[in-house]
């Protein structure tokens, strides 16, 4: 029927596609003999009564696009007037969407900017420069002669040196994004920068300022230097003033541009709407005054005035509606300035915790794919297992009688028993079959891991190291709980120190306190993705899933403990803990409340 075709030759007169219709056409060859079919069932003959029928469902889908689906449809007032809402709607977010992808790309620029510098440790070299030259000229003072000039010259120097501290914060400083909802991995960046960020402030920012502070009220008190508190104290503030002033200054003039820009664009909308709706009541009297009402029948008259009356009608809606929006929008905005809201946070609110839902239900699926799979994969290895079991079972009659096929019953056995022997060191991870609460040792832990890995660890030259308090620590839990996430610790470590080549070849079990610690040569892992590699589907492996470390914290939270890394950096050996969650006690407690 070259449906396609036709709708790129005239879309309006051929609203259907392919994409747009499902059905069928029901026909018999009783009322539909002349339609005879092709050999193989290919289709119908190109016969007079194909022909026919195909010009019948064409006139049929073309006047359907006529009648109902054109902007000048006679019976298209319905659809149209929803076409129209759902276009608008579209726009709208299609704009919106642009306005926040641009505000999303800077948000992950500045965030990819601040992880790099914190990396190569810029902030502290930074730092470190500007103590070194805060003292060279702090030491410059005491070759001054004149008392006075060195107090004056001290109090610059400081301040100076303050200046320079707020700008080292605020060159690492990033405002937290309004008017927009953060995608979940921003809202993990966002996570993470804000612990670094207090880590920066605690071990650079506010050591710096500390010893700044501190080397002034030295040489403060120097008799060659005399300056007393209050005048720096008195030039400090001088400081804050000027700086806060002129940014307060700067902000003010900016939201005076734009309560100005507001009010031109208010009030050219107020004058377009008006003048609209002006414009066509003044067509319409004119329309009027054009016609002689005499020469005119009852009947049409009466169509002509319901005409008029519905171009005005039609004018005065809109121009109401448009009216309306827009106080309703002033309204909104007004009463969020007048509590101190920002009008953007409820929509970012909204768009974060629609990213939010998106993302869980795609992790929701996928796990459920991944457990219907893993279940059928578990049946059906039982199963086959069994039939091989029960073959070799039936085959050792004739193996007594035929010294070949004896050999060969003896390696499909021996073969089998190896991979049923793997297989059996997974059963005490089965939740199913390990029920029993027990108290579970570190050298179990650590003899259970070399019988998984310990060809791996030879075959890759991988030491692996633990220490007597790993032995001795106890824990009280499902075996199948905490054995799993010791594999996949273990075997995320084993697969990076064979990928990386300058990793160093081994893994160290330790314990402290009531925790263990595994420790091993590989790479580090960046700050950024720190938390981000507990998350579902994160994963840094090339083709990894992003599942196991997921699933092993989840596992463990339920008992518990939790499974955290403790040591992250680009040039840090990672150290995974797992031991008692933080908050497991005050979880205890709630519970024991509510009995």
């Amino acid at each position: 029927m070259n449906i396609e075709r036709r709708r790129t030759k005239s879309a309006q007169d051929w609203f259907f596609s392919y994409r747009r219709i499902f059905g069928a056409i029901e026909i018999s060859y009783a009322t539909n003999s002349s339609l005879v079919e092709k050999a193989g069932r290919e289709g119908f003959r190109a016969n007079r009564a194909y022909r026919e029928f195909v010009a019948i469902l064409e006139n049929f889908f073309e006047r359907l696009a006529i009648d109902f689906f054109r902007p000048t449809s006679t019976f298209g007032d319905e659809f149209n007037a929803i076409k129209k809402d759902l276009t608008r709607e579209a726009k709208a977010l299609e704009k919106r969407e642009k306005q926040v992808r641009e505000r999303r790309r800077r948000l992950s620029s500045d965030l990819s900017s601040f992880f790099d510098a914190v990396e190569r440790g810029e902030p502290s070299k930074r730092a470190e420069e500007l103590r070194l030259e805060f003292l060279a000229r702090v030491e410059a003072l005491r070759a001054f002669g004149d008392m006075e000039l060195a107090a004056q010259q001290l109090l610059e120097v400081e301040v100076d040196a303050g200046e320079g501290v707020a700008r080292l914060r605020s060159s690492y400083t990033i405002l937290r994004p309004r008017g927009f909802g953060m995608t979940k991995l921003q809202q993990r960046d966002w996570a993470a920068y804000l612990r670094n960020y207090d880590k920066l402030e605690t071990e650079v920012f506010e050591p710096l300022a500390r010893e700044i502070d501190a080397a002034v009220s030295d040489i403060a008190q120097d008799s060659l230097v005399a300056v007393d508190r209050r005048r720096r104290i008195v030039a400090g503030l001088e400081s804050r003033r000027r700086s806060a002033t002129s940014t307060s200054a700067r902000l003010r003039r900016e939201v005076g541009e734009q309560v100005t820009e507001l009010s031109n664009v208010v009030d050219g909308t107020l004058k377009d709407c008006v003048t609209r709706l002006g414009e066509d009541i003044a067509a319409t009297f004119a329309d009027l005054g054009r016609t002689d009402t005499q020469v005119i029948d009852e009947r049409d008259l009466r169509e002509l005035q319901q005409a008029w009356e519905t171009r005005i009608e039609v004018s005065a809606t809109e121009t109401k509606e448009r009216l309306e929006a827009l106080r309703d929008q002033l309204e909104s905005v007004a009463g969020a300035v007048a509590r101190d809201e920002f009008a953007d946070d409820a929509t970012a609110a909204l768009e974060a915790q629609s990213e939010a839902y998106r993302s869980q239900l795609d992790d929701y699926a996928e796990l459920a794919q991944v457990g219907m799979a893993l279940g059928i994969v578990q049946h059906e290895f039982q199963s086959t297992a069994n039939s091989i079991n029960d073959a070799i079972g039936r085959l050792q009659p004739w193996s007594r009688a035929n010294a070949d096929l004896a050999k060969l019953v003896r390696d499909v056995s021996g073969g089998f028993e190896h991979l049923e022997g793997y297989l059996r060191l997974f059963a005490p991870m089965s939740r199913r079959l390990n029920r029993d609460v027990i108290d579970l040792t570190g050298e179990q832990i650590r003899m259970y891991l070399d019988e998984v890995f310990g060809d791996r660890l030879r075959r890759h030259g991988v030491d692996l190291r633990w220490t007597k308090r790993f032995d001795a620590m106890r824990v009280q839990g499902h075996i199948s709980t905490f054995l799993p996430a010791f594999v996949n610790v273990v075997d995320n470590a084993l697969f990076w120190i064979a990928f990386d080549r300058e990793a160093e070849h081994w893994i160290e079990l330790d314990a402290v306190d009531d925790a263990f610690l595994i420790t091993n040569g590989g790479p580090g892992i960046e700050l950024r993705i720190a938390d981000r590699i507990f998350e579902f589907g994160e994963s840094t492996k090339p083709n990894g899933r992003g599942m196991g470390l997921y699933i092993s914290r989840q596992a463990l939270n339920k008992e518990g403990y939790d499974l955290t890394l403790e040591t992250s950096g680009r040039d840090t050996h990672p150290t995974f803990r797992i031991g008692p969650r933080a908050d497991s006690s005050d979880d205890a407690e709630d519970e024991e409340g509510e009995e």
